[in-house]
């Protein structure tokens, strides 16, 4: 509705980086703080188109444990309400996962880390019970490469939507009794996809020049197209680079996005945001210098050869 919800994070006090617990709501002109139930990073805030909602999954509290709490944002009454899922809800104990809506209705979780610090490969799907008015677990389905910190998108038709889950990290090490606290490693280039609603019909593909990538941004930008841009490396750092997928006859086909003098800027840590079907907006993130990057950049697709600049 032209508001913005911005969800959880970190805040630095005292020298240290602690869960925020606050939520913050901006109408264009002024801010409004509105208290969550848990603090949270590390987590995911999606939002559901026919209901408005924004539905806040996992995350690692301030004692760096796995929050199993969803919590659901009414944009209607400005607050924030704690899902019942019960004994399911053990499976959405998730951090570092990606997560995307789909059909208008469906939240997709995806990978991640589980409650005890191991890497996932489990899709597990919220979905709006209209005559229930709440979400429910409707089905879930395991990827072929369990990953941490991918890039996530859904393309085709609501008939037939195709998860594309790019990147990744296979391997994490916790602290011990802190399943929050540790470091992923073991980066894939590996772009997996299936039918969104099954798991079925898995394949998968591989990022332009075999790049292997974790904590990229993935956008879609149509049915047919997405941008896979930024993530970092181990020992390397933030990439400078970007992918166009593509979804065409159940195929996935990647290239490069942009010219290969004309590269972004490197950085992790960053936001995607379409813009129409041919745009995105990325914004913050980290440079190669560990600096917080305060430079908007525009992406954008050329219609007529498919290629992004």
């Amino acid at each position: 509705d032209g508001r913005v919800l911005v969800v959880g994070g970190v805040r630095e006090e005292g020298g240290s980086l602690l869960p925020q617990k606050n939520a913050f709501l901006y109408d264009g002109k002024t801010w409004k703080t509105i208290s969550a139930s848990v603090a949270r990073r590390g987590h995911t805030a999606t939002l559901v188109p026919t209901t408005g909602h924004v539905v806040v999954v996992g995350g690692v509290d301030e004692n760096d444990e796995i929050v199993s709490t969803v919590e659901i944002f009414d944009p209607e009454t400005e607050t924030f309400s704690e899902l019942e899922l019960g004994e399911s809800g053990a499976s959405l104990a998730r951090a570092f996962h990606g997560a995307v809506e789909f059909r208008g209705s469906t939240v997709a979780v995806v990978g991640g880390i589980d409650g005890e610090g191991r890497v996932t490969g489990l899709v597990s799907q919220l979905q709006w019970d209209n005559l229930q008015k709440t979400y429910v677990l409707s089905r879930s389905f395991q990827l072929a490469t369990p990953v941490m910190h991918p890039a996530t998108m859904v393309l085709g038709s609501a008939a037939g939507p195709r998860l594309i889950v790019a990147g990744g990290a296979r391997s994490y090490s916790a602290e011990p009794g802190k399943p929050g606290a540790g470091s992923p490693s073991d980066e894939t280039p590996l772009v997996q996809h299936m039918d969104a609603m099954s798991g079925t019909g898995q394949g998968s593909s591989e990022l332009h020049a075999g790049t292997a990538v974790m904590e990229a941004c993935g956008v879609a930008l149509d049915s047919s197209r997405g941008l896979v841009l930024g993530g970092w490396r181990r020992n390397v750092g933030p990439l400078g680079i970007g992918d166009l997928v593509r979804l065409a006859a159940g195929t996935v086909s990647i290239s490069q996005a942009g010219e290969s003098a004309g590269r972004m800027m490197a950085l992790k840590h960053l936001t995607c945001t379409p813009l129409g079907q041919n745009g995105v907006l990325v914004t913050g993130g980290f440079d190669e210098n560990h600096n917080v990057s305060n430079v908007a950049l525009l992406y954008f697709v050329k219609a007529e050869t498919g290629r992004a600049n």
